[in-house]
């Protein structure tokens, strides 16, 4: 994820992941996406569900308070793997806060 940070920018990387966890067309970002997952993957290749995942996951390594409303909003995904990850999110920021 860091790597991808060095490509992009880290608020570039941000805007990638908020924009899978909250369900952009991953074929827009296959490439990014290899730096989330460590898998090269087609369209189609993947339910959905895991690009939102990956996404939420990324922003475990990077952030920017731009995407506080997108793990607010992946809290409540359909797929609990997606809140369970965007929860992980929200208690990480939780910690660079210090909030206990």
């Amino acid at each position: 994820m860091r790597e991808l940070a060095g490509h992009l920018g880290e608020p570039g990387a941000v805007a990638v992941c908020v924009d899978l966890l909250g369900g952009a067309d991953p074929s827009s970002y296959l490439g990014e996406v290899v730096y989330l997952s460590g898998l090269r993957v087609g369209p189609g290749e993947r339910d959905a569900f895991w690009f939102r995942a990956w996404g939420a996951r990324g922003l475990l390594h990077v952030w920017t308070d731009d995407a506080v409303p997108a793990v607010l909003a992946g809290l409540g995904d359909p797929d609990p793997g997606v809140r369970q990850a965007a929860g992980r999110a929200l208690d990480r920021l939780g910690e660079r806060l210090d909030l206990g």
